[in-house]
C-alpha cells in the first residue's frame, strides 16, 4: 500500500475526508482550494491598498475596521469550503469503507 504524503494528509485533515484520497476527491478539493485562493489573493493585494491610503486620513476607523472586514471574509470563505465540501459529497464515507 503507498505511503500518503504530507501534503495528502493536509487535504484530507483541512477538507475532513475520510478513507482514502481517490482523484475525484482530489480534484474537486483542488478546485474548491483554487476558488477560495483567488479570493483571498486578491483580498491581499487590494484589500491592503485600500487601508493604507485611508490610514493617514482616518487611522482609527481603519485600525478597528480592517481587521474586522478582514476576518469576516475569511470566514465567509472559510464557510464557502465547508458548504461545498458537504455539496460534492467529497467528506462521505464510502459505504465499502463501513463493511
Amino acid at each position: 500500500m503507498k505511503q500518503e504524503t504530507f501534503t495528502e494528509k493536509l487535504i484530507k485533515r483541512t477538507y475532513g475526508i475520510s478513507g482514502p484520497l481517490d482523484e475525484h476527491k482530489r480534484r474537486e478539493a483542488d478546485r474548491i482550494g483554487n476558488k477560495v485562493f483567488m479570493v483571498l489573493f486578491y483580498l491581499m493585494i487590494f484589500g491592503n491598498l485600500i487601508p493604507f491610503v485611508l490610514a493617514y486620513k482616518y487611522p482609527q476607523i481603519v485600525a478597528i475596521g480592517y481587521p474586522l472586514v478582514v476576518f469576516c471574509i475569511a470566514m465567509m470563505s472559510a464557510f464557502y469550503v465547508v458548504s461545498q465540501t458537504k455539496k460534492t459529497g467529497i467528506t462521505a464515507i464510502d459505504p465499502e469503507m463501513l463493511s
